[in-house]
């Protein structure tokens, strides 16, 4: 199965993406779903399309953020 998506969950992850220079894009922009079901329309998860090396630089920037 080929990868198309990644899902970031994180604004601060996905803002340092989109400015690492390495081609990321978002597709889509979708709001949040809870464990219930139900939608959360306060936050937002971010769609991007996959990349080689775009799962590394996500775990990288989560983990620069748990410092």
């Amino acid at each position: 199965m080929d990868k198309k998506y990644s899902v970031v969950i994180k604004p601060t992850v996905a803002r340092k993406l989109l400015k690492a220079g390495k081609g990321y894009q978002i597709v889509d922009i979708k709001p949040q779903k809870q464990t219930d079901g139900s939608t959360d329309f306060t936050r937002c998860v971010f769609v991007f399309e996959w990349k080689e090396g775009l799962d590394e630089d996500i775990q990288f920037f989560i983990s620069q953020l748990n410092k």
